[in-house]
């Protein structure tokens, strides 16, 4: 992001926390802020206590990945802190969105 950026997101933190609704407007923006950053790759994804990480990190990963599944499909998936949470996309042969699944804090719903 570029300064104009910063300036614009510090502007609109300081009127949302003048209102009475921070909690819940400060998560749509953190969302939305999370939607913007770049797609990691599954294969980079390591499993540790039930939780998915970075390789290479002690942070449980928060956001998309993409990539092919362990059964060789192109899935895309999104996780907060590191469990699956959101959209659950499998992508067929021709790259078509074939099914897709939503969980909250890894479980289906």
């Amino acid at each position: 992001m570029g300064l104009f950026e910063w300036i614009v997101l510090g502007q609109i933190l300081l009127l949302l926390y003048a209102s009475n609704h921070i909690t819940k407007q400060l998560g749509f923006i953190f969302e939305k802020l999370n939607e913007q950053t770049p797609k990691v790759s599954i294969e980079d994804l390591v499993e540790r206590d039930g939780l998915k990480y970075m390789k290479f990190t002690d942070v449980p990963i928060t956001g998309a990945a993409e990539g092919k599944d362990e059964d060789g499909f192109f899935v895309k998936r999104n996780y907060k802190d590191g469990l699956l949470n959101g959209a659950y996309e499998f992508y067929n042969d021709k790259g078509q969105l074939d099914s897709k699944r939503t969980y909250r804090n890894g479980k289906l719903v």
